[in-house]
């Protein structure tokens, strides 16, 4: 779950390159920087690299973004500032993700590691933890993203910031919920969800709850199963976290599906999916369409069924 972290960034960045971020000059900070990336002729100028940054996360081409973070990370190495030569690692690793190369992104974030921990930089040692877990977690190399996770972690606490804390603890159960470590998914939600609580902070314990009432479906308790994911949409339902309310929508469609109650269960998948086509998030359609075809083939409904599949391989 993240929240609008480009958006961030580009602030950061406006004030780095000293423009009044204010009201509607953020746009216009935005695409003027893209504009001076492409038409400067000298690159040495300091403002260059905040243009650098402010472009490529203003920019939705995801091999112009490249071409920028690239660029940044020659200009960095150029003048030999580290701080800035990690950060462009970074941006040139979320690239590389962005594009699916994930053992290139995986270099770019260890690289950013490397530089940060080389010039003990906590806060970029950090992100780059953070970055490589999440890199390795969408490669399903889960063991190798908690020991990432945990390095973070362990940070986290020692500065304090239960926030961030508790939301490294819900990626953690994640990735053991991934493997199978029941267990110790459930000791790692139930903490965030404890710390979440304490912070009010809503989305965090209604992920927790969410995150929770998968675990139960994987190990077929489901009536637990219903009961976390029902607290977590009650919370979630209000907010308008279209993504989050679509997985667990789905999650509770498959739970109804487990107990024949195939009018409930097709409901949910059917409102999961219309909040993912809302929202065109694919990962979603794809799933709930997945979840129909199940519920219409368990229930009978063999044309229905067949759609709902034609649909999830498309």
């Amino acid at each position: 779950m993240t929240i609008q972290t480009n958006r961030i960034f580009v602030f950061i960045a406006c004030m780095f390159a000293g423009y009044n971020v204010t009201g509607q000059n953020f746009e216009k900070c935005k695409c003027d920087s893209i504009i001076i990336v492409l038409e400067t002729k000298s690159k040495t100028d300091s403002a260059y690299y905040s243009n650098l940054i402010l472009a490529f996360n203003s920019c939705d081409d995801p091999y112009l973004r490249l071409s920028f973070s690239k660029e940044a990370l020659d200009y960095a190495t150029l003048i030999e500032n580290s701080q800035q030569i990690g950060y462009a690692h970074l941006m040139v690793g979320l690239a590389y993700q962005k594009l699916g190369l994930l053992k290139d992104a995986y270099n770019s974030f260890l690289n950013a590691l490397t530089e940060y921990e080389n010039t003990h930089n906590e806060s970029g040692y950090i992100n780059s933890c953070y970055y490589l877990a999440r890199i390795l977690a969408k490669d399903n190399r889960f063991e190798d993203a908690i020991i990432y996770s945990s390095k973070t972690l362990e940070l986290y606490k020692s500065n304090g910031d239960s926030i961030r804390y508790a939301s490294i603890l819900l990626n953690i159960g994640e990735y053991n919920r991934n493997l199978g470590h029941y267990v110790q998914a459930k000791e790692s939600f139930s903490e965030s969800i404890n710390i979440f609580k304490i912070k009010k902070y809503d989305f965090g314990v209604a992920y927790g709850y969410g995150n929770i009432g998968l675990v139960y479906l994987a190990q077929d308790s489901l009536s637990l199963a219903v009961e976390n994911l029902n607290k977590s949409l009650e919370i979630l339902e209000p907010l308008s976290d279209n993504y989050s309310v679509s997985v667990y929508q789905e999650g509770l469609a498959h739970v109804y599906q487990k107990q024949k109650q195939y009018k409930k269960a097709e409901a949910l998948a059917l409102q999961s999916l219309a909040l993912a086509l809302e929202d065109h998030l694919i990962e979603q359609i794809r799933d709930a369409n997945f979840r129909l075809s199940e519920i219409y083939k368990e229930s009978g409904a063999h044309l229905k069924a067949y759609q709902s599949h034609v649909a999830y391989v498309n």
